[in-house]
């Protein structure tokens, strides 16, 4: 065989074989959907630092593709800045072929009479893996998700912050994340400060309904706010299995209606988590070893082992014993730490950032309900939240939440 034969032949080989290419943004392409048009299922998509906003950049569209889509470092620093009436991403039509967003961080988006601020997700399967979403915010009629809309998906967050979406007016639901008729699942996450505005408003961190079944678990509820369900919202006959988690108010602060059932498992508690501020955020767990004066009671209270609390990415496991909740920068070691782990840096000291703690319950874990609880009607009708076909393209100015 000729050389050229040869080297035809080793292209159509691996033409055949589907390799999975790699497109680096901007490098490759100036904007991110640019990138998203041109890749194939399969493929992965390298985002380089920087904000990123404007055409191009925000309502970035995965429809019916398999791709996966991070940034080139800490999600810090890798930031798609909305910064009006439009979304981050709109996935849809993937089915059961993975879409993954890993290292990012989406906010600063403002939308009106449309659910899904950060995101909207239908009829797909996605993962984020040490994504941020934070500081959007949704007005209008029976919205919902501020931070994330999802319905008839499959949709997992690893290592993750929902933290200060706000859903405004009447009727709203789930101010970090509303799903409906899907299966969602939250580890090492920290949902803190969301909120769902209005008399009839459902879930300040997070709301579930209909067909929908939630697993949480080694996650962080605080301080979030809803008239009804504080912290969690389980509705319309959805499933809620927590477990090893410290939720804001307990039992107290999830409200279930319509049939619905809660599964209060193993290792829940409710205790202020001493956040301390560092390189990467406010969602650092305070230590003593650390330098602060009181060890968080989120450090060592998860189900596992940090080794092996891991999910694949790029073919290798992405663990959390190589990530960190000290602001001294060592990793987490020994029984995995509760909430969202960041990247270790450089040698860094912080002090503690102040946390509200609750004080009409005392400090102590709750134990196991053996028995779901359900509730056979709801008090108040729910209204499910629907977003608009088409988001609105026309950018508008956002107030600043932080």
């Amino acid at each position: 065989m000729t050389k050229v034969a040869m080297v035809l032949f080793l292209g159509w080989l691996v033409a055949g074989l589907g390799v999975a290419a790699t497109i680096h943004i901007p490098a490759d392409y100036p904007t991110i959907q640019a990138g998203i048009n041109a890749a194939s299922s399969g493929d992965v998509i390298v985002i380089a630092p920087g904000v990123y906003s404007g055409s191009g950049n925000t309502n970035l569209l995965v429809d019916g593709k398999s791709l996966t889509i991070t940034g080139e470092t800490a999600p810090t620093e890798c930031v798609i800045r909305c910064s009006g009436n439009v979304r981050g991403f709109i996935i849809r039509n993937c089915g059961t072929a993975v879409v993954v967003l890993k290292g990012l961080q989406v906010s600063d988006s403002y939308l009106l009479n449309q659910s899904g601020g950060a995101m909207i997700i239908t009829d797909s399967t996605v993962e984020l893996l040490d994504c941020l979403i934070l500081n959007n915010q949704i007005s209008g009629q029976n919205v919902g998700g501020a931070g994330i809309w999802c319905a008839n998906s499959a949709v997992l967050l690893f290592n993750s912050v929902l933290d200060s979406n706000l859903v405004e007016c009447c009727n709203s639901l789930g101010g970090g994340l509303y799903g409906e008729n899907s299966t969602i699942e939250l580890l090492n996450c920290t949902v803190l400060a969301n909120e769902s505005l209005g008399d009839l408003a459902f879930g300040g961190g997070l709301a579930v309904s209909g067909t929908a079944v939630c697993h949480i678990r080694n996650s962080i509820f605080w301080d979030n706010e809803a008239a009804l369900g504080s912290q969690l919202a389980v509705l319309n006959g959805a499933v809620l299995d927590l477990s090893y988690s410290d939720v804001f108010d307990g039992q107290m602060g999830i409200a279930v209606t319509g049939g619905s059932t809660l599964i209060w498992g193993e290792g829940n508690f409710t205790a202020n988590p001493r956040f301390a501020s560092g390189p990467g955020g406010d969602w650092y767990l305070s230590e003593q070893a650390s330098g602060q004066p009181v060890t968080s009671p989120c450090v060592d209270a998860g189900d596992a082992l940090a080794v092996e609390v891991c999910r694949p990415f790029l073919s290798e496991p992405w663990c959390l014993n190589s990530l960190t909740t000290r602001t001294d920068q060592i990793p987490d070691a020994g029984l995995v730490n509760l909430g969202f782990h960041s990247i270790p840096t450089a040698p860094y000291t912080a002090t503690p950032v102040p946390t509200a703690s609750p004080t009409s319950f005392p400090t102590e874990t709750q134990s196991p309900t053996e028995t779901p609880i359900s509730t056979p009607s709801s008090p108040t009708p729910i209204v499910t939240p629907s977003p608009t076909t088409e988001p609105s393209l026309t950018p508008t100015s956002a107030p600043s939440r932080k």
